[in-house]
């Protein structure tokens, strides 16, 4: 009989401790839990915050000296600065070192860039240097005045050039050995008009143009030329031609590879052009345009308001011609930047930065003037420019 108790007993112990165990599991899971979900509801606070919270001041995390003249000009580059001018032209980096020089003398440069390659050439004039983020670059010098030029990302370029009553279109390719003409488009101002843009496509197989043609009528075209095997039949590649008629064509571009926008006066067009143009939307408004602006992977275009109290009416669309944001302002700017994230205004004594989702990221006045904001590595980071230094700044909340 007592050994009968104590064997209940003990069996009594082991299913206490059994349940206090599995008690003191429960427990800890529900613990862990608890944890978990803080850590978790932090994490999407933090996240909240750092991706919509409004940012009003900065950190100078480096700043160097520039004694240039206001005619220098500064651009995003490969999240460094290019510095170019009359003179020549520079990659710095954030140290404001230079990565590489390329000297030249032109009266008008501009520049295009895409991928690693920078192109730059004078308008007006002969000359056009291709610059591979190497070296000091290579000339190609034509026999015609350039009036408009295009980079791809294996440095290839499109060069339209006028002659009197005929232009010319050629394509080169300065890496290429031997002769670097690839491709010849001849065009005359009776048929063709006058050559407003082109665009050349990353891969440098394909090429939109904007002609002006002004007769009796007056006519605005888009035509799409393709160098690889779907062009090979068409007469000088020509796959196809857009007649606008009078609406008049600002500028072309690819956005990508594949995807090509034509600004007009009132409006855009969207084409998806992987082999042959085909129309993806065509946006009219019937409010002035003020300004546009492009990413690899957005259309941006500001409206002017005529009543209400915002001034500004800022519309941004997709590769697929979805509107995506659309939303009125009233501050003034002198210029602004589209990124894969951000729009960017920004004037000599204040910069205000809107989220793609429409969320306030910075605003801030300046003491000092900047004269240009250009995107760095991050999406919290710029470059100011300003009369005697280039900052790189980093965006922090007060």
């Amino acid at each position: 009989m007592e050994e009968s108790q104590q064997t209940f007993h003990l069996e009594h112990r082991k299913h206490n401790d059994l349940r206090r165990e599995q008690r003191a599991r429960r427990l800890r899971l529900f613990l862990i839990i608890i944890i978990g979900a803080a850590a978790a509801f932090f994490c999407i606070i933090s996240y909240y915050q750092y991706s919509n919270g409004i940012y009003k001041n900065y950190t100078i995390l480096k700043e160097y000296e520039k004694a240039d003249s206001s005619l220098v000009k500064y651009l995003s580059y490969q999240n460094k600065i290019l510095k170019y001018s009359k003179d020549g032209a520079s990659v710095l980096d954030s140290d404001g070192k230079a990565v590489w020089n390329g000297s030249y003398d032109m009266k008008n440069p501009k520049v295009s860039i895409c991928g690693n390659y920078i192109a730059i050439a004078d308008i007006g004039g002969k000359e056009l240097y291709v610059f591979n983020g190497k070296d000091s670059g290579t000339e190609i010098e034509v026999l015609n005045n350039i009036v408009e030029f295009d980079v791809g990302m294996q440095g290839i370029v499109a060069i339209a050039m006028e002659n009197g009553d005929s232009n010319l279109i050629g394509i080169y390719d300065p890496y290429q050995q031997g002769d670097i003409l690839r491709v010849e488009i001849p065009t005359t101002v009776n048929n063709d008009g006058f050559p407003i843009d082109l665009a050349l496509s990353n891969d440098g197989q394909k090429l939109v143009t904007g002609f002006l043609h002004a007769d009796s009528i007056l006519e605005n075209k888009v035509t799409f030329y393709n160098f690889d095997e779907v062009g090979q039949n068409d007469i000088n590649r020509q796959t196809g031609m857009v007649n606008l008629e009078e609406t008049l064509i600002s500028n072309v571009l690819f956005l990508d590879n594949d995807h090509v926008c034509v600004y007009m006066e009132n409006g855009f067009l969207l084409y998806s052009m992987k082999q042959k143009q085909e129309e993806i939307a065509n946006i009219v408004f019937e409010k002035t345009i003020k300004s546009v602006m492009t990413s690899n992977q957005y259309i941006g275009v500001i409206l002017e308001e005529y009543s209400g109290a915002d001034k500004y009416h800022l519309l941004i669309y997709n590769l697929n011609g979805k509107k995506i944001l659309e939303q009125d302002f009233d501050f003034d700017y002198d210029n602004v930047q589209l990124t894969d994230t951000d729009i960017i205004f920004s004037s000599e004594l204040s910069c205000h930065i809107i989220r793609l989702n429409g969320k306030k990221k910075f605003e801030m006045t300046f003491d000092q003037p900047v004269s240009a904001i250009l995107p760095c590595d991050g999406n919290r980071k710029y470059y100011f420019i300003r009369d005697y230094s280039v900052q790189e700044i980093q965006l922090k909340h007060e």
